[in-house]
């Protein structure tokens, strides 16, 4: 990206680092006296100068200090962010919440993002991407009325999902139970993908006295029964700490939140599309490719449990503590593994 001097890379490490705690810019004899760079302020003032014709620092104001832009924020996360390990207390607080949630991954989804948001103060998000390849262990099904049976599909891995169907004809208890059986006969084991494709040819030939009718209101529905909807494998928390944040005093700032909130397929943009290949990445400000997103970061890392691929994510200003964040993410998809694939 760049070839910064020695002299250039411990100011700009310095401009960030200070910015991260104190959301304030930060003149040149500020930083020469609180970094003890040895450095006189006029030096230093050449040096942010330098940088901020290289479009990695910027002045909010004529009378300000400088801020990192997201290119010097890029750099930083690239180049000079020295990385964190997580306090005992905080390592076991993400163990916890894994082991209590085995193997149940439905749970694990929803605690994993609010420990993220707890430890982080911003918005922790928790997305799996495919549970579409999720492994069906069961069907259970419970006649609550003449006309209204309840459907609960479970995964193996602990998913469940319920839906009503409408029933149009009569039905005897002991004839819903012999349905299940043949259905979990002849379904169970197989990812929900292929259930949609093939439940039609899996359930011909039924033993004499079956409920042709009952099987066949559940091939007309197999799109809906075994689909989970994407929207539904996203879990978020820490909404309202994340407006504590200072950025957030500004109205279109909350609003572009507030949008991402409301059309959850933007979120999902944002947070599906990461690889466990890559690790911990950064997505910051108008990388996401997002209208509006400039003053946003995306901390992200995939994990892996059976068949199912998922992401854990941190959302905040860009002026987050990256190190603390990355080392909050790397733990949590290690703790993630440990728990569900030793």
């Amino acid at each position: 990206m760049f070839e910064l001097s020695s002299r250039e890379r411990i100011i700009l490490r310095s401009v960030v680092n200070s910015f991260i705690v104190s959301a304030n810019p930060i003149g040149s004899r500020a930083l020469a006296e609180c970094c003890n760079l040895g450095l006189s302020p006029a030096t230093v003032r050449n040096t942010m100068a330098d940088l901020e014709a290289l479009g990695l620092l910027e002045q909010p104001h004529t009378s300000a200090g400088r801020i990192p832009t997201n290119l010097g924020y890029r750099f930083y996360v690239d180049d000079l962010m020295e990385r964190k390990k997580l306090v005992p207390w905080e390592r076991e607080l993400i163990d916890k919440c894994v082991a209590e949630v085995k193997p149940n991954i439905n749970d694990l989804l929803q605690r994993a993002a609010e420990i993220l948001g707890k430890l982080s103060s911003l918005l922790g998000i928790v997305f799996s991407s495919n549970f579409k390849q999720g492994i069906l262990k069961k069907i259970d099904l419970t006649k609550l009325s003449d006309d209204k049976l309840l459907v609960v599909v479970t995964l193996k891995l602990g998913m469940v999902k319920t839906i009503l169907l409408e029933l149009t004809f009569p039905l005897q208890n002991y004839e819903i139970e012999e349905t299940c059986r043949l259905l979990n006969e002849r379904l169970s084991g197989l990812p929900l993908s292929r259930v949609r494709q093939e439940i039609g040819q899996r359930v011909r030939n039924l033993p004499p006295n079956s409920r042709k009718d009952l099987v066949t209101l559940f091939v007309n529905n197999a799109d809906s029964l075994f689909r989970l909807d994407a929207e539904s494998d996203l879990h978020f928390t820490g909404f309202r700490t994340l407006l504590n944040q200072p950025e957030f005093n500004r109205a279109d700032r909350v609003r572009t939140v507030v949008g991402l909130m409301e059309d959850k397929r933007v979120l999902i943009h944002i947070v599906g599309d990461v690889r466990p290949e890559e690790g911990v990445k950064a997505t910051i400000g108008e990388e996401s490719r997002i209208v509006n997103s400039r003053d946003l970061s995306v901390i992200s890392s995939a994990f892996i449990v059976g068949n199912t691929t998922g992401t854990v994510n941190i959302l905040g200003p860009t002026r987050m503590d990256y190190p603390k964040l990355f080392a909050i993410i790397d733990y949590t998809v290690k703790a993630i593994d440990k728990q569900f694939n030793k």
